[in-house]
């Protein structure tokens, strides 16, 4: 029998980052051929597990005590069928977002309006703003081999913008396009964003957002 495929968590295929659940729903494909699943297991990467009678594969519930912000998560799966047990799949991973209001640590970016503008007649706005990333190690390597470091770039918006790092348009989730509609919460003044790998290179880079109300 061959492996369970495609894992998604909360619909999102490969290394998910930012996701706003505390408890998110997990999804895979049965292996090719099988017709019908009777249990399936459930590993994170530190060992613990979770097996449960089901048919279910699609947005199933998460079996884990609830997530925190900022959690690294690897988790894979396997499954019961009228063939046996599946070996295990290959292991994706996610991340959790800013998760609570208080984890934010951060500034609005946003224009000077002495006085609001009537709906639908916002101009478009540049904002930019330049910062560096410090070199660090990676799994061991020297600091002087070491070209890359890693970031994570967190969002909320209010309104339309699109993003740009060092030039180039960044995308959300996959490589969507990164216009974003904002929409209305409760505690904050905005709605997240996806979250994002930021700072590819240590050199001091830029960003840019263009913000509006939607309209032209």
């Amino acid at each position: 029998m061959n492996l369970p495929h495609r894992l998604r968590v909360e619909h999102l295929d490969g290394t998910a980052l930012g996701i706003h659940e505390t408890r998110p729903r997990l999804s895979w494909r049965l292996p090719p051929g099988a017709m019908e699943q009777r249990a399936y297991e459930v590993e994170l990467g530190d060992g613990r597990t979770a097996r449960f009678e089901s048919p279910h594969h699609v947005l199933v519930p998460w079996p884990f005590e609830p997530l925190r912000s900022q959690d690294a998560i690897t988790w894979r799966v396997r499954i019961w069928t009228t063939s046996g047990a599946s070996p295990w799949s290959d292991p994706v991973s996610f991340e959790t977002g800013l998760l609570e209001p208080a984890d934010w640590q951060a500034r609005w970016i946003e224009p000077h309006e002495p006085e609001p503008f009537p709906s639908g007649e916002r101009p478009v706005y540049v904002l930019r703003h330049e910062f560096g990333l410090d070199r660090a190690p990676l799994h061991g390597i020297e600091q002087a081999q070491a070209p890359r470091c890693a970031a994570r770039e967190q969002r909320e918006r209010r309104g339309l913008h699109v993003a740009f790092e060092r030039g180039q348009e960044a995308g959300d989730r996959g490589g969507m396009v990164g216009v974003l509609t904002g929409r209305s919460v409760s505690h904050t003044r905005g709605a997240p964003a996806p979250a994002r790998r930021a700072g590819r290179s240590v050199p001091p880079s830029l960003s840019i957002a263009r913000s509006g109300d939607g309209r032209r």
